[in-house]
């Protein structure tokens, strides 16, 4: 069953990792390959952004009893400090989204929120 303090709790504290650590590191470093074959900081944040946009999507949708498939919102902008606002906002949209949820969408299909990604950074 969906835990909702135990999904909440985790957006809190893999976003807030992932923010803190991107926060932390110099510009030319989000040009750098992470763990994902092909793929530089840059584009793990793009798609951390584009993930929390469609769950949060998806979760209203589910709250509103709309079955069609979120679709996945990744930002446009690719700058350091726009992907980090852009972050921070998909963390507080899916939070919202979150704490949103009425008791009864619990009982039904509810997306997962993100799994800790910080990981993958070098």
């Amino acid at each position: 069953m969906f835990d909702l303090a135990a999904a909440t709790a985790a957006v809190e504290r893999d976003f807030g990792a992932i923010i803190n650590r991107l926060d932390s590191i110099a510009d030319a470093d989000w040009d750098k390959p992470v763990r994902c074959a092909g793929w530089q900081v840059k584009d793990l944040a793009v798609h951390v952004v584009g993930a929390s946009r469609g769950q949060a999507e998806g979760l209203r949708r589910a709250v509103a009893g709309v079955t069609s498939l979120a679709v996945l919102d990744p930002p446009a902008e690719r700058g350091p400090r726009d992907l980090l606002a852009a972050l921070k906002d998909g963390r507080d949209g899916l939070l919202a989204a979150l704490r949103g949820l009425p008791a009864r969408a619990l009982q039904g299909a509810v997306p997962l929120p993100p799994v800790s990604l910080a990981r993958h950074i070098r």
